[in-house]
């Protein structure tokens, strides 16, 4: 056990070398941290090791992390980052891997850990923690709330966003409150397409007429895809050229319709009312998923 929490005592020493070298903090101020490390590595290494120890670890690793950064501020300490700047984030993150190591069943570890990715903008580690809480916790639906949450408003991805909404109902089909979450993310994602587009100066569908439209559009380039496939390449004799590059033509219009195709489905509500149809099927007898969904859309104001 010594040797063991040596060794982690020692991996310390680039870090708090560089702790009293920018003048963070001072040389005694650094021993008591040492103590205290000291302290909690022989607590995690007992045999019955408490929940409270790694909590009571990342209390005061928290508490620390938010001294430096005061003492940053009031001291104007500048330069690159180092392990001075790095090391307490990474020992926290360092912590809850043990805790949830050990009590792996222990949601509350999971979604402190999640919380604590996002308090310190740990980008990368926030995906590695929210894949491993799903693989141990995949039945709980705020887990895929949260990764749904990180990849819509954070890393913009609205396909990954969808993706996991998606896999999450597959495991928590009748969780009134995921379907009520998957419906708030497709509308708010409609409110955001919509800004966008007048930014640009496209055009957005202002009433029924305008869906009405929109989705007839969409019904006739339907249609006229259909008609292409069935009518396939023609081309005279020594015309191979032509007929290939009237299909390259052909593949890029077909992909710039489908483009514009999946805009009219949002835009029109199309995708929001699959949400609705397929909460409503999921579970058909349940008032509360209606009233759900009804307080989610009147959260949003849309013309038409």
């Amino acid at each position: 056990m010594a040797d063991t929490v040596a060794m982690v005592m020692e991996a310390m020493l680039p870090e708090l070398d560089d702790l009293e070298s920018k003048g963070y903090f001072s040389r005694s101020e650094l021993r008591e941290v040492i103590k205290k490390r000291q302290d909690f590595e022989y607590n995690f290494k007992r045999r019955a090791a408490l929940k409270r120890d790694f909590l009571r670890c990342i209390e005061f690793e928290t508490k620390l992390e938010e001294l430096r950064k005061h003492r940053k501020k009031a001291l104007k300490i500048k330069g690159k980052r180092g392990p001075a700047e790095t090391g307490i984030v990474r020992r926290i993150h360092f912590t809850y891997e043990r805790a949830t190591r050990k009590f792996k069943a222990d949601l509350d570890l999971w979604l402190a850990w999640i919380d604590y990715c996002k308090s310190s903008n740990s980008t990368k580690q926030m995906s590695k923690v929210v894949t491993k809480a799903l693989q141990r916790h995949g039945h709980v639906a705020a887990l895929w709330v949260e990764a749904a949450s990180w990849e819509f408003e954070r890393n913009a991805n609205v396909a990954a966003a969808r993706a996991l909404m998606q896999q999450g109902l597959r495991h928590c089909r009748k969780d009134e409150g995921l379907w009520g979450e998957y419906l708030r993310m497709e509308l708010l994602y409609v409110a955001r397409l919509r800004a966008r587009r007048e930014v640009l100066g496209l055009p957005n569908p202002e009433s029924a007429e305008d869906i009405a439209q929109l989705q007839r559009q969409q019904r006739e380039a339907k249609e006229a895809a259909r008609k292409r496939k069935r009518k396939g390449p023609q081309g005279g004799r020594g015309a191979e050229e032509e007929e290939g590059a009237g299909e390259g033509v052909s593949a890029e219009e077909a992909a710039h319709e489908a483009s514009e195709a999946a805009v009219r489905a949002v835009l029109t509500g199309a995708v929001a009312h699959l949400v609705v149809k397929g909460a409503i099927t999921a579970v058909p007898r349940s008032l509360a998923l209606r009233q759900r969904l009804l307080r989610v859309v009147g959260t949003f104001s849309f013309p038409g």
